[in-house]
């Protein structure tokens, strides 16, 4: 029937929508994880730059501090005349740090520590860059005097007339350079390494003496593309700044490196993303947990108005059907042909009542009339279709409703089965006129037509029905059956 459909089109509008609901919230949880998944990047990444300009502040503070302190020894080793390399060394001694050791070199390149060792270091690149004029140079020896991996620091000696007259210098050994440059608290389990464009490390940490190199470390991790290694490699050449993401022993790892400002240096920061891991783990978790309690709130929900609707559409129904044989009263009947008129739809009216219904009264009382009237709707009710208006028009009339039925053929079919069953199972029989209706129609001219058919049923002998045709709508033109 038409209220049927409407409210079956009605509870789809409203699952609908509660799926375009439901979507939505997981669509944004969805979104929120990607956002904060982003944003988790970006801090990180952020973390990676302040720390790489903390470690370049610290570098060139520790660079130009020790250079300083050079240069300062210098000023007094060997700028008088007659001073002697004794003197030299027993000053040297007496400045020389742990962790360091310094040297110093005349005019024919051969350099003495204080403990009285020396070396030729003439064809030394940092000699030679000093005795040229430059006020601090700087070398990396793969192998120091500690056996690992050292920096020199060298600056010029002057003589009393102002003249270069040999080169001090200091070697520190790299590992302890890296102590100093992450000496800064930090809270990712990471590190910051100064190396340069070809790889050598300048300041190390433990671990990277097992590497000829930095690039050779970083070819034994696990990259998303292959030339990964050999990108880096450019991108430092090109004193360029960048990320790098890559896997150590299973373990998701950032880099971050930018040119150190000193020599070919690049100052390196590297993070252990494994808190960036489990934060972004607990957030899917979190997600998880978030999406379940929205659907399990939805579904509840979705349940509660199912619920509401059903109870609200039984309230309606009740409002709107006859409180003795609950089927719908005269005017919801006419609202529904009207509303199905509007649409353009058809069908045809079955208008009966019950014969003799006046004798059931006076003979067996009201009750039994009550009765009478509940049985014949029930009977109604069973012989037609769910979608088909059953209507108690009043006393002892009815009205039939049936929606796009316009075979007479059928509809004669039907009406014989309705009067037939209550021959069979009834106490009483029914008279009943049929009509058509279609667009154009109104509520009162197809209920005259079909009372003009009961009467004209009722004429010929009652327990019957008679048929007012489409297209014979005139008086005298009904057939009976």
């Amino acid at each position: 029937m038409v209220r049927s459909r409407g409210q079956s089109g009605r509870l789809k509008h409203f699952v609908a929508v509660l799926i375009f609901l439901l979507s939505i919230m997981v669509g944004n949880g969805f979104l929120y994880y990607r956002v904060f998944k982003s944003w988790i990047s970006y801090q990180t990444e952020v973390a990676l730059r302040k720390y790489s300009d903390i470690g370049m502040i610290v570098l060139r503070a520790t660079l130009d501090s020790r250079a300083e302190r050079l240069r300062i020894m210098a000023s007094f080793c060997g700028s008088e005349p007659g001073d002697s390399r004794d003197n030299w060394v027993k000053t040297i001694c007496s400045c020389a740090g742990s962790g360091a050791r310094i040297g110093a070199a005349d005019t024919d390149g051969e350099l003495w520590y204080g403990n009285s060792e020396n070396r030729d270091i003439s064809d030394c690149d940092y000699y030679k860059r000093v005795m040229n004029g430059e006020q601090v140079a700087y070398e990396i020896r793969p192998a120091g005097f500690s056996g690992e991996g050292s920096l020199v620091i060298a600056v010029p000696r002057y003589g009393a007339d102002g003249s270069i007259t040999g080169v001090l210098c200091e070697e520190f050994n790299c590992v302890d350079l890296g102590n100093s440059l992450n000496s800064v608290d930090r809270t990712d389990s990471g590190t910051t390494l100064v190396i340069n464009e070809k790889g050598k490390v300048v300041f190390s940490y433990a671990g990277m003496d097992a590497f000829s190199d930095f690039y050779e470390m970083m070819e034994g991790m696990d990259h998303r593309r292959e030339d990964a290694v050999e990108r880096l490699k450019a991108s430092i050449r090109n004193k360029e700044k960048g990320f790098l993401e890559y896997v150590s022993s299973g373990r998701r790892r950032l880099l971050y490196h930018q040119p150190a400002g000193v020599e070919d240096w690049c100052i390196i920061s590297l993070v252990d993303a494994q808190a960036y891991q489990k934060e972004k783990g607990a957030m899917r978790r979190d997600l998880l947990l978030i999406s379940t309690i929205t659907i399990i709130c939805f579904i509840g929900v979705a349940i509660l108005a199912g619920m509401i609707m059903y109870r609200i559409r039984q309230e309606t129904e009740k409002g709107k059907r006859d409180f003795l044989t609950d089927v719908y009263d005269r005017k919801t009947a006419r609202y529904m042909l009207e509303r199905h008129l509007e649409k353009g739809g058809s069908g045809c009216c079955f208008f009966l009542d019950i014969d003799n219904f006046k004798n059931i009264n006076d003979t067996k009382g009201h009750v039994a009339g009550d009765r009478a009237l509940q049985y014949a709707a029930s009977l109604l009710k069973q012989e037609v279709r769910h979608d088909d208006v059953v209507s108690r028009y009043g006393g002892d009339e009815f009205c039939i409703w049936l929606w796009e039925l316009r075979d007479e053929f059928i509809v004669r079919g039907i009406a014989e089965r309705l009067v037939q069953t209550f021959r069979d199972e009834a106490e009483f029989t029914i008279s009943m006129g049929v009509s058509f209706f279609a667009k154009g129609d109104v509520y009162e001219e197809v209920i005259r037509r079909a009372d003009r058919a009961l009467y004209f049923a009722k004429e010929n002998g009652r327990n019957q029905f008679a048929l007012l045709p489409e297209d014979e709508k005139e008086a005298g033109q009904e057939r009976t059956v």
